[in-house]
């Protein structure tokens, strides 16, 4: 069997706020196998968006562990945690988050930049995500001058350029259009069949998630279901996620 590519146990986030306690999650546990494309999804308040950042070292749990290939994230201090977020993991946020005053070319470099790689792997690297995501040639234009769809594949090469255990994406297609939307689900899938990315997503959308291979849904801060998809076509799939989903939306 494969090594996990990621690992949770009993992962836990309280909020404290002046109207008290806020339990985000409650004793998560689930891990990825290596190559994996995965989804979770779940209604507003569910946790989504609280597990992707704790995944992505953004925010740290109150109990639990995370472990993503052999590394436990708990046993990182602040500097080596910051060096770990920025080369072993890939993240796409549903606004792209480019700097403005950097060309396409110098927002997918700059964490190869922080890690002072080479130029010339720097460049051989460029090369080959920029013609493996078509936007070769608009590495000179500024954020302000792609279109939606051009700036979120900039920002997969951002999260893709340092060769990341994982890639995280959080609710990516939202800002697209639906066209948008399947080229870039398509555009994952190609990711994960021909380069073996592992690849774990927050949706909202049933038709997005049903591309991947497993579906989590969450239901107020806790796993309440899983299914996979196997050899099933898509639409079985979808069919399948919308009825879960119906489920666990009913029971609240």
């Amino acid at each position: 069997m494969e090594p996990a590519a990621l690992r949770l146990l009993g992962v836990t986030k309280y909020f404290a706020g002046p109207g008290g306690v806020t339990r985000a999650l409650k004793g998560v546990e689930f891990e990825l196998r290596l190559g994996e494309f995965a989804a979770v999804m779940g209604p507003s308040g569910s946790g989504k968006s609280t597990l992707l950042k704790l995944i992505a070292t953004l925010e740290t749990p109150t109990a639990g562990s995370i472990e993503i290939g052999e590394t436990n994230l708990a046993a990182l201090r602040e500097e080596r945690l910051a060096a770990f977020r920025r080369d072993r993991l890939g993240v796409v946020f549903q606004n792209y988050n480019l700097i403005e005053v950097l060309t396409a070319e110098e927002n997918i470099l700059l964490p190869l930049d922080l890690a002072h790689v080479p130029w010339q792997e720097e460049e051989k690297r460029l090369r080959a995500l920029s013609e493996e995501l078509g936007i070769a040639k608009v590495l000179k234009k500024f954020p302000r001058d792609l279109s939606g769809g051009e700036q979120q594949r900039v920002a997969i090469a951002r999260a893709l350029i340092t060769r990341p255990a994982v890639l995280l994406a959080d609710e990516p297609t939202g800002a697209l259009d639906s066209a948008g939307a399947r080229a870039l689900m398509e555009l994952f899938c190609s990711l994960n069949a021909k380069n073996k990315t592992t690849v774990f997503m927050a949706t909202h959308d049933a038709w997005m998630a049903s591309y991947t291979s497993r579906v989590l849904f969450l239901r107020d801060g806790r796993i309440f279901n899983e299914i996979y998809r196997g050899q099933r076509a898509q639409k079985e799939f979808y069919e399948e996620i919308l009825a879960v989903r119906a489920a666990l939306e009913g029971g609240r």
